[in-house]
């Protein structure tokens, strides 16, 4: 198989189970739906400018806080700074945020990019040192787990934002709904750093949890129009 085509399959993977994921989240609104366009604007948003300020960011950081600590960089520092790289898309869709359930599904959409973009570059990582099989096996594996990650912990952001613009608060109320999102990730990443199948699997159920009440919540609000 020549090169483009080996990108184009990899590629493939790694983003179409995250856009038809979207969709179907998406699609939990059925009153004042959000316009297609901002969902994919924001997913975009999170797969190129989210994943660049989060490698720019960590490669500050790196030879410095994470310098001789894999665990302080997946524990600590990349739950921080990819839920900020992810948070800062918001900005983009602030003007279609008039529901609280608005923004769970823009975080949703956020978190769907960057997982996608990022599970593409592992893909291409493992690629490097083994088969196309091998690759594919690491994006179907992130396709199952760390793209809901991304998505759930991002939801939580995306439904603090959404509250922080309908009560006419500042950024600092933000915070809380931050480290929220940020205690997920880095929980998800504890349990995946203990190599076992118990902490993978554990980790895994954890992220279908949230997800799961995070849509039911999207259904509920958008049932009672006019909840804060």
């Amino acid at each position: 198989m020549d090169p483009a085509a080996i990108w184009g399959t990899l590629a493939a993977v790694s983003f179409v189970p995250p856009l038809a994921f979207l969709v179907w989240a998406r699609n939990h609104e059925k009153h004042g739906r959000e316009p297609m366009r901002a969902v994919l604007g924001i997913f975009a948003h999170g797969g190129t400018l989210g994943i660049a300020v989060a490698i720019t960011i960590g490669l500050v950081l790196d030879g410095t806080v994470t310098r001789g600590s894999l665990a302080l960089a997946a524990i600590v520092v990349a739950p921080l700074v990819e839920e900020l790289a992810k948070a800062l898309g918001f900005g983009f869709v602030r003007r279609h945020v008039d529901e609280l359930e608005d923004g769970l599904v823009y975080g949703v959409a956020v978190g769907l990019g960057f997982a996608a973009t990022e599970t593409f570059l592992y893909g291409l990582l493992e690629l490097s040192d083994a088969s196309l099989g091998s690759a594919l096996a690491v994006v179907v594996t992130r396709n199952f787990s760390t793209l809901l990650l991304h998505a759930g912990s991002s939801a939580l952001l995306g439904y603090g934002y959404a509250r922080m613009r309908l009560r006419h608060g500042a950024w600092p109320d933000l915070v809380p709904f931050y480290l929220v999102a940020a205690a997920l990730h880095a929980l998800y990443n504890l349990l995946v750093l203990t190599a076992t199948w118990v902490g993978f699997v554990a980790a895994v159920l954890m992220v279908v949890v949230v997800m799961s009440l995070l849509l039911r919540r999207v259904r509920q609000l958008d049932a009672a129009p006019g909840a804060a």
